[in-house]
């Protein structure tokens, strides 16, 4: 499978949370509603859509069965979005909320 299309929108008045995105599989698939989020020790990670229960327990919309996939995904996401704060450190034009082909 191969990712064809990531869509980043960048967050920045949260305390952690600093986009969500959606990404294309093969041109069949849409994951939309992907959170990426920083810990305090800088370090990222990417959360897949979650759904509530009204008893408030959390579950997964979206399980990515093999490691290596998920990697791959959250490796994408990662890259556009270090691209895109590059980008506007350069003082080149933000394409926040823009589609960003890949692959």
């Amino acid at each position: 499978m191969k990712i064809t299309k990531v869509k980043i929108v960048r967050i920045e008045n949260s305390k952690r949370l600093r986009a969500t995105c959606y990404v294309v599989i093969d041109n069949t698939i849409v994951i939309d509603n992907i959170r990426l989020f920083e810990k305090d020790n800088g370090k990222f990670f990417v959360e897949f859509p979650r759904s509530r229960s009204s008893e408030k327990k959390n579950y997964e919309d979206i399980t990515i069965i093999k490691r290596d996939f998920r990697n791959h995904i959250e490796g994408v996401i990662l890259k556009e979005y270090e691209k895109k704060i590059k980008e506007n450190e350069n003082g080149k034009a933000d394409n926040t909320g823009k589609d960003i082909k890949v692959g």
